[in-house]
């Protein structure tokens, strides 16, 4: 399936081959090493591999063939991520830090943990124009929702935390899939080596 991720980390314009010493930086950290979910290790290169290619908005809604791609990988995943089954076979859930009483799980769930000891698990939507952006609904009160979906995964399995400098990249490109062995944290070298554009100029969110 096509890679349709161009994230707020990124500058989809800022081609690779304008860029002079920013473009030395990029190609040295072709062969750094970094850490994944279960301390599985891949280098920059093999990240790359990986990664397929992305697109812009308008690029994906010129071609139904990209929409029609997006369409399966929404349904695949939304099948899970918002499913009212209190525990899925084999789901790990975690304490979000810095969000109390909501946890977040490895199937990229986020549960709400009310006092009288129910639980919910909160919905997750597409931000507008930002197709595999995904955030809590917000009719929820008490957790930052100008955080996306894929961020509180690696708050609660990576170690991320608020304002490290690390970035979080899918492997696989797909936004739908925010389960932590899809997520790995890079720095913005890293992340413009993956995918080929310039990843260090932050992008304002819509």
């Amino acid at each position: 399936m096509a890679g349709e991720r161009v994230g707020e980390e990124c500058e989809r314009d800022g081609e690779i081959g304008g860029w002079g010493v920013e473009l030395l930086k990029v190609i040295m950290n072709m062969k750094d090493t970094v850490t994944g979910y279960l301390q599985k290790k891949y280098s920059i290169e093999s990240l790359k591999e990986l990664c397929p290619k992305s697109y812009t908005v308008k690029e994906i809604e010129s071609d139904p063939i990209l929409m029609a791609e997006i369409e399966q990988k929404r349904k695949k995943f939304s099948d899970i991520y918002n499913s009212d089954i209190p525990v899925i076979k084999g789901e790990i859930w975690c304490d979000l830090p810095g969000w109390e009483k909501y946890s977040a799980s490895s199937y990229g769930r986020i549960r709400l943990n009310k006092k009288d000891g129910s639980s919910e698990i909160l919905k997750q939507y597409d931000v507008k124009g930002r197709y595999g952006y995904l955030k809590l609904q917000s009719d929820k009160k008490g957790i930052n929702h100008t955080e996306y979906v894929y961020t509180l995964i690696a708050y609660a399995f990576l170690g991320k935390r608020e304002n490290d400098g690390k970035q979080v990249h899918h492997i696989d490109n797909n936004g739908y899939n925010c389960r932590p062995d899809n997520l790995i944290l890079v720095d913005c070298e890293q992340h413009s080596a993956i995918h080929g554009f310039n990843c260090c100029i932050r992008k304002p969110i819509i």
